[in-house]
């Protein structure tokens, strides 16, 4: 069955299977005036929350690609139909088409609960905070999809600390031995939170709604005892990588897709102690080592392979022939950490030093700040000061910083500057903070 052309059958069965079979009908319909989807998307079916709805099953997709239908096309479809086709968007790749289409559901009926869920436990505040101003997002709203999803709430719960832990609880991450088997590790240590949980938008939404769960997600089990950094990181260094220390990220927590074999695979993050040994491996800052340019990365994998065999541990869940190797200096994540923190007193400082007011001032990870003003007039108004807020800002970072890393963290620290008058501007890719 294809849909003017349009759409592949494994494309619409994915599509056909996010909601009730009841609106059948008018899901074949929206699948009409549907843009299709990246050829990849319908291969993969892995992306999937699967959702309980009564005697039902869904399989809601992590996320959508399609460009948004005309609104001509939009006009002709029933309450019902245009209904249908804002859930479905509420899962577009877009952070800024989720919650315009967010605001498109009435709220009237559980099947639309799964979608709007879903959204709490991502990391746009915004959209949490959206959800939790919304009248009719309440718990009459939520209380079938919450009586059915047990688990699936428990993992919006975990998602939201995560989440909270990570922008907005003011830990600050400090790499040390483990004090009893000398392996090489990371301890967190706590400071006053920048945000409490309980003013988080996302715990905000969550306990208005009724989906905060108490319960804990059942833990995955990784392996037997015995797993031990330290003796890969030994290897590392064997091979001539100034290796601190390792984090993976399995399969199943990944959310990177090799487009060549359109499959998610795990990813392994090698922390590098300082900026100048990282520089001396000759990976481009930029790109870094997306491409698996780095000449060691097949060495690195088959070591990785090796000692994950030894460990006892899951295979399939650690490892892949076309797993990602990411490099990144430990002076780099301190940097990092702190621009997400600071982007009100960025807005601050140019505030304070020209006459325009930026319109947007986003945290990103190169690490530094895309700032955007809201006209070419603006724009140019402010640039003879864009050394001088670049100056400032570095400085007021590098307050929060030990001293033992000024001299190769303030050079990390980078601004671009635009204006919304810029043809192909895509405000999306300036505000992610991946």
């Amino acid at each position: 069955m294809l849909f003017n052309k349009r759409h592949s059958e494994k494309e619409v069965q994915r599509i056909f299977a996010a909601y009730p079979f009841a609106l059948r009908g008018d899901v074949k319909v929206v699948l009409k005036i549907l843009p299709p989807q990246p050829e990849w998307w319908s291969k993969n079916n892995t992306y999937n929350h699967s959702v309980r709805m009564g005697a039902e099953t869904l399989c809601i997709p992590y996320r959508i690609y399609s460009a948004e239908p005309e609104n001509k096309e939009i006009e002709k479809l029933t309450s019902v139909q245009k209904t249908i086709l804002a859930t479905l968007y509420t899962r577009h790749a877009n952070g800024f088409i989720r919650e315009k289409w967010l605001a498109e559901i009435p709220a009237d009926a559980a099947w639309q609960a799964p979608f709007v869920a879903l959204l709490i436990g991502e990391y746009v505040a915004e959209i949490a905070e959206s959800i939790y101003f919304t009248p009719q997002f309440n718990k009459e709203f939520f209380d079938k999809f919450v009586l059915d999803n047990n688990e699936l709430c428990s993992l919006i719960t975990a998602r939201i600390i995560s989440y909270w832990d990570r922008f907005y609880s003011g830990a600050t991450t400090t790499f040390v031995d483990d004090p009893i088997t000398g392996a090489p590790g990371y301890l967190k240590i706590k400071r006053p939170p920048i945000l409490p949980l309980f003013d988080y938008s996302g715990y905000r939404a969550a306990k208005k709604c009724g989906i905060w769960s108490r319960r804990k997600p059942r833990k995955r089990r990784s392996g037997k005892a015995g797993f031990n950094f330290g003796e890969f990181i030994d290897e590392l260094n064997e091979l001539g990588i100034a290796a601190s220390t390792v984090q993976v990220t399995t399969r199943q927590e990944s959310a990177f897709r090799d487009a060549r074999i359109h499959a998610v695979v795990p990813y392994l993050t090698i922390q590098i102690e300082t900026q100048r040994e990282y520089l001396q491996l000759g990976i481009d800052e930029r790109e870094g080592n997306w491409g698996s340019v780095y000449p060691k990365t097949n060495e690195i994998r088959a070591l990785w392979k090796s000692f994950v065999e030894r460990s006892r541990l899951s295979l399939a869940e650690l490892y892949d022939d076309e797993m990602f190797i990411f490099f990144r200096s430990i002076p780099e994540l301190v940097v990092l950490k702190l621009v997400y923190e600071n982007q009100e007193a960025v807005r601050q400082i140019i505030a304070h030093t020209v006459s325009v007011q930026a319109k947007y001032v986003f945290a990103c990870s190169h690490p530094g700040f895309n700032i955007v003003f809201a006209t070419k007039r603006d724009y140019l108004l402010a640039s003879e000061q864009f050394e001088s807020i670049l100056q400032k800002t570095r400085k007021s970072i590098m307050t929060q910083v030990s001293v033992s890393l000024h001299d190769e963290a303030t050079a990390l620290i980078s601004l671009k500057f635009f204006h919304c008058e810029m043809p192909d501007l895509n405000l999306s890719m300036l505000a992610r903070q991946d």
